[in-house]
């Protein structure tokens, strides 16, 4: 039974990533770190990365509440502290490097940013981001120092494909908090499989070893579902299968009372 659950989860998988639905990450940094900048005003925060493939769809961005909202604050006061900051956005902007073409602007309320996590900010794919660079930029220009949101800095395990940026300024050795998702198609997955078994025969003899596993134990699973047919019934004409009793026979005729 666990087999054929794994092998239903394999071919689920195999068709979501034909039909485009699955979202895979290709460039993160989001471990470690407890710092965070603020954004309001005239004050920013972004960062610059790349992109490996196509279908650019989605960065997940580690971001922190107002600061008018208090760890230990009464709730009628966290109430009014949501209701004055409805009608105030957290904008996220996307743009082409170097060229700095801006490709995306998406709005976050900034009164749905209730607890300090990851954000999911979604966007239609960019079908030309297949080695590219790019950088994505965060403004609140209707907050105020003392209603700012934050985002998580972070210099663990750095990312060597870019660098954060606070108020336009580049901060070398520190990355935000982020990660970023491309939309999976069949075709990226040929080519990216293709790719690196072309590049690692390691990796090679790995996958095919993969795949014999997967049709062996597809075989097996298949076999073990088939059970043989026992000796006829007389009555119904038909096999019964090992291992079960035989219905109950119907009584014939009616039943007259006494």
């Amino acid at each position: 039974m666990a087999m054929k659950r794994c092998l239903i989860a394999l071919s689920l998988i195999i068709i979501l990533s034909a039909t485009g639905c699955v979202q895979v990450p290709v460039s993160s940094q989001w471990d470690g770190g407890a710092k965070k900048a603020d954004i309001y005003g005239r004050r920013t925060a972004g960062q610059d990365f790349y992109v490996s493939d196509r279908n650019l769809t989605r960065i997940d961005i580690f971001l922190y509440p107002s600061s008018t909202i208090k760890p230990k604050q009464r709730p009628e006061a966290r109430r009014q502290a949501w209701r004055r900051l409805k009608g105030k956005y957290l904008t996220l902007s996307v743009y082409s490097l170097p060229g700095r073409e801006r490709l995306v602007r998406y709005e976050l309320a900034v009164n749905k940013i209730r607890t300090a996590r990851m954000y999911i900010l979604p966007f239609k794919p960019i079908a030309a981001s297949k080695r590219r660079r790019f950088y994505f930029e965060l403004k609140a220009p209707s907050l105020t120092p003392g209603s700012a949101v934050a985002v998580k800095i972070t210099d663990h395990n750095r990312y060597k494909e870019g660098a954060a940026f606070i108020g336009g300024k580049r901060l070398a050795g520190a990355d935000l908090g982020f990660q970023v998702y491309i939309q999976m198609t069949s075709t990226i997955l040929v080519h990216s499989i293709a790719s690196r078994l072309e590049a690692d025969p390691l990796f090679m003899a790995g996958w095919g070893l993969l795949v014999l596993l997967v049709l062996t134990a597809t075989i097996l699973a298949w076999r073990s579902g088939r059970k043989p047919l026992g000796p006829v019934n007389p009555v119904s004409g038909y096999g019964t299968r090992i291992g079960r009793s035989d219905p109950k026979p119907r009584m014939q005729g009616r039943r007259t009372p006494r």
